[in-house]
């Protein structure tokens, strides 16, 4: 190697260079590793309206069927059990034949279903399509989050937070939706119809455009003896794996609360009209939007758990934070957290 191409190799920016499972990613946006970052937004945006305007309209659908609190209570709880059944089945599932088949599918079945959820007409034929619908958003749910998470490797940078925050955008312009179609007066079932053939068209075409995952994004493994660790590292429970799955259950059922009952709750309980209780909704979500929107830029400066520590602690943050700089005073003067660049140096040549 001569000294012109020892210096164009210092001065190639590191993550244009970076290879991930036998394919070169890069920041281009002309390069499929990026390239894949939009659709995979576009599938949170998508499956958050699906649900958003299910969610938003409870109120109508409790009303049409005449139903109590108790009887609403179990139908959110066979959705949810559903949800949940379906999503201990796809990891095996996408591990074997990638994220896309399961997207291209379940992105078409929801919007047929959130419109049955709407023509049905007995009690029983609903909890059928609930049941259903739950169990194709669960499927989706840990699907698109393994596609994002795919794509995130490829790219080297965070974008998880940006795919949740286009969830979260797509529940405002759910709620908005369904506040000015209320006021109109466009009956549930139309809403739902209507909100659903939108839907499908935009999965059919959004289904093309997604980056194929499989096998070749797994880590790569050296020996026969590394893939028996790796199993049995699989095989356990951590603490700190226990730690996030009670946290994140704990924000689950907090968020599901908010989203699928303070509607209800102010409309029934407080006597305020399905547009308020739809726009205190809106609300709720566009917080979650803002913050969800700053997420990936956070963890990108100050790294995953630094982040968590400055959403549950700031005064721990920012210890923690002065702290590294006094042991690191080179980080002042780069002004770069050290997960954010990876430094590659060329190997010397004879």
């Amino acid at each position: 190697m001569t000294a012109e191409e020892q210096t164009a190799a210092h001065a190639t920016p590191p993550a244009a260079d970076s290879v991930r499972g036998g394919s070169t990613t890069s920041e281009d946006p002309r390069r499929p590793g990026n390239a894949g970052r939009w659709p995979a937004t576009a599938v949170f945006f998508f499956n958050g309206l699906t649900l958003s305007t299910y969610v938003v309209r409870l109120g109508s659908l409790k009303s049409k069927h005449h139903l109590g609190d108790g009887q609403l209570g179990l139908i959110g709880m066979v959705f949810a059990v559903a949800a949940l059944a379906c999503m201990q089945g796809v990891g095996p599932l996408t591990a074997r034949v990638g994220t896309r088949p399961v997207l291209r599918i379940s992105l078409v079945v929801m919007p047929v279903l959130l419109a049955l959820v709407g023509l049905v007409g007995g009690v029983v034929e609903l909890v059928v399509v609930v049941t259903a619908l739950g169990a194709v958003h669960g499927t989706t749910d840990t699907a698109m989050n393994t596609h994002a998470v795919t794509i995130e490797r490829r790219l080297e940078r965070p974008i998880l937070n940006g795919c949740h925050a286009a969830w979260s955008i797509s529940a405002v312009v759910a709620s908005l939706a369904t506040a000015v179609l209320e006021r109109a007066g466009v009956s549930f079932a139309t809403h739902l119809a209507a909100a659903a053939a939108v839907l499908l068209a935009g999965g059919l075409l959004l289904g093309r455009l997604l980056a194929e995952t499989g096998t070749r994004d797994r880590a790569p493994t050296s020996s026969p003896a590394q893939r028996r660790r790796g199993r049995r590292r699989r095989g356990g429970w951590s603490r700190q794996a226990v730690a996030l799955g009670l946290t994140g259950t704990a924000l689950m059922v907090c968020e599901g609360a908010a989203l699928g009952w303070s509607a209800i709750f102010l409309h029934d309980s407080r006597g305020a009209s399905l547009g308020l209780a739809v726009t205190a909704v809106t609300a709720y979500t566009g917080a979650q939007a803002v913050g969800r929107v700053i997420g990936d830029r956070l963890t990108l400066r100050y790294g995953a758990i630094h982040h968590l520590h400055l959403r549950g602690d700031p005064a721990r943050s920012r210890r923690d934070r002065l702290g590294r700089r006094a042991r690191r005073p080179d980080l002042d003067a780069g002004r770069t957290h050290p997960r954010a660049v990876r430094c590659r140096t060329p190997e010397p040549t004879a």
